[in-house]
């Protein structure tokens, strides 16, 4: 098989994006508006559970991920908690990203600011 013999590759009707006719967009994959509500919900689910885990970490002071670390470790010399230290961490990555033309969707976003607000709140309740 050659590439000229090769099907070509169509998304769904339903998956399609139009072009965008401002390309300072094209940064920003679209956003699926009828799934949008319960995508929402499930993912701030996903987001607080993984917080809670990263909170027990920190609050076990076993050992932890090497991102966590660097959030505690951002906390010994900025006064911030640990959620707004994986905001501030999130957010250079997030540019870097950024600078290297990646396409960035709502969920990195999310990521970045729920998880770190999720893990503030499971901190402030798990307090030993």
């Amino acid at each position: 098989m050659t590439a000229n013999d090769a099907p070509e590759l169509i998304p769904p009707a339903n998956e399609r994006t139009s072009e965008l006719p401002n390309e300072s967009a094209a940064w920003l994959k679209p956003v699926r508006w009828q799934t949008f509500p319960r995508d929402f919900v499930v993912i701030q689910i996903g987001f607080a559970l993984f917080a809670l885990a990263i909170a027990f970490l920190i609050q076990s002071q076993l050992g932890t991920s090497p991102w966590v670390v660097l959030e505690v470790a951002v906390i010994k010399y900025i006064p911030i908690t640990p959620g707004q230290s994986g905001i501030l961490t999130g957010a250079v990555v997030l540019l870097l990203a950024l600078a290297l033309r990646e396409p960035v969707g709502w969920g990195t976003v999310g990521n970045i600011i729920c998880i770190g607000l999720w893990e503030d709140v499971a901190l402030r309740y798990l307090q030993i």
